[in-house]
């Protein structure tokens, strides 16, 4: 592909001509800067992400921001800071949302053994606790194994996002992602139910 880019005369290009070229329609040279940059911002959303596959969404994410936000670069030459910090942004603002729904799962945790706690009194909400308990158990077992090893270790064995870490040999930040997919996958398959 390089050799495409040398033939047209894109690769000797200094950052700012291909962003003043990019700006006026010219995909190829944003095609260049991209393809000069991309281990770079790979590397950096591994720092944060510690997944391949997340920090290649992480990064593909941050070049659309960047192309659509091109024309507000005032340095041009600086394209590949700019770009850096596009990604280290959206790394940092899916990390925080990961946390904030770690955060309510476990409050919907706390809630559900309160309600359980008081209904435990009622004979009809046994079979309804039962019923439910069977669905959860039917849609955990369904996920793929890494999402089902971390959800039975948080949700059902009450281990901490460090503890799972520590059993699973990850990070608690892949703990956290996992947890967070997981979620999503559930509340999916419990929805049809």
């Amino acid at each position: 592909m390089k050799e495409w880019f040398k033939q047209k005369g894109l690769a000797g290009e200094k950052d700012a001509g291909l962003v003043q070229k990019t700006l006026k329609g010219d995909n190829r040279a944003f095609a260049e800067l991209v393809g000069r940059y991309y281990r770079l911002y790979i590397s950096v959303a591994l720092g944060y992400t510690h997944e391949a596959d997340l920090a290649e969404d992480m990064v593909q994410e941050g070049l659309v921001d960047m192309h659509r936000a091109l024309h507000t670069l005032r340095e041009p030459e600086k394209f590949a800071a700019w770009g850096e910090t596009i990604v280290r942004r959206k790394c940092l603002s899916y990390l925080e949302k990961v946390k904030n729904e770690i955060k309510a799962l476990k409050e919907y945790g706390r809630e559900a053994n309160r309600i359980r706690e008081r209904g435990s009194g009622n004979p009809n909400s046994k079979g309804l606790e039962d019923e439910r308990k069977t669905a959860i158990i039917k849609a955990v077992s369904g996920l793929p194994r890494k999402y089902r090893e971390v959800s039975v270790l948080f949700y059902f064995d009450q281990l901490t996002a460090n503890e799972i870490a520590d059993r699973l040999n990850i990070t608690s930040e892949s703990v956290q992602i996992r947890l967070f997919r997981a979620r999503k996958m559930l509340k999916e398959r419990l929805s049809r139910n």
